[in-house]
C-alpha cells in the first residue's frame, strides 16, 4: 500500500511524491481525501507507488542501525563523551 501524507517535517524525506507515495500540503484535508480516491480509482498506481515505497524502505532503513544511531545520539545529549560522533 502506498502512503499518502502530509508535507511536514521529515516526511519527504521517505515519502517522495509521486513516486514512493503521495504528498499534499499540510492542513488540507481534501487534498488528502481527493489522493486517496485517487489511489482507490488506479490500482496500477496504488500498486507501483506501494512497491517502490517498500523498496525505498528497504534499502535505506534498518532497525538495528536506526536503533544504534537513536542510542548514539540520546547517549551525546547525555553528556557521555564516549559516544561516537554523528
Amino acid at each position: 500500500m502506498p502512503v499518502v501524507a502530509s508535507n511536514v517535517h521529515g516526511i519527504p524525506d521517505v515519502v517522495l511524491d509521486g513516486v514512493t507515495g503521495v504528498l499534499r500540503p499540510p492542513g488540507d484535508a481534501p487534498a488528502l481525501a481527493d489522493a486517496l480516491v485517487s489511489l482507490i480509482e488506479a490500482p496500477e498506481m496504488r500498486r507501483r507507488l506501494g512497491e517502490a515505497g517498500r523498496a525505498f524502505v528497504a534499502e535505506r532503513y534498518n532497525w538495528r542501525d536506526n536503533a544504534a544511531l537513536m542510542a548514539g545520539l540520546y547517549r551525546q545529549v547525555a553528556g557521555d563523551r564516549s559516544a561516537a560522533p554523528v
